[in-house]
């Protein structure tokens, strides 16, 4: 009679583990949880300085951003740009990375940005043009 008692014992200990692992994953990667990501809480609208070097010429421009947020999805305004115009950007927020892109007015030139997430409040990455006029350098945002 108690190796009846003790096998039900274990068994009953199992199934208690199980079900207190599973809470507990539950707890960590449920929205809210602790593991959960914190990008999909970020907004990324309104007013951003941002800081462009060009490791072409070794300029740096400085001047606004200005982003308005919809799910995923990124677009705005960047102000005080090399080429002396308001340009609209695109892009995307996903995974802790910005992906934005605008059309300069230099030999219809894409420019594409990729930030990292250093925080809510700052993105650092770089940038790079395709089309004719070649560029690449250090570019970052902060608020």
């Amino acid at each position: 009679m108690s190796n009846t008692y003790s096998s039900f014992g274990k068994w009953i200990a199992g199934v208690a583990a199980a079900i207190i692992t599973g809470i507990i994953i539950w707890w960590l990667t449920s929205p809210g949880g602790l593991l959960s990501k914190r990008e999909d809480k970020l907004s990324l609208n309104g007013i951003w300085k941002y800081s462009m070097t060009s490791y072409l010429s070794g300029q740096t421009y400085q001047g606004a951003l200005r982003l308005t947020m919809s799910g995923s999805e990124v677009s705005g305004i960047l102000e005080g740009t090399f080429d002396k115009t308001s340009s609209g950007v695109w892009g995307q927020f996903a995974n802790n990375t910005l992906d934005l892109n605008r059309e300069t007015e230099k030999d219809k030139t894409l420019q594409i940005y990729r930030l990292t997430r250093q925080s809510d409040n700052k993105f650092t990455g770089t940038f790079w043009n395709r089309g004719p006029w070649k560029d690449t350098g250090a570019f970052q945002i902060m608020r």
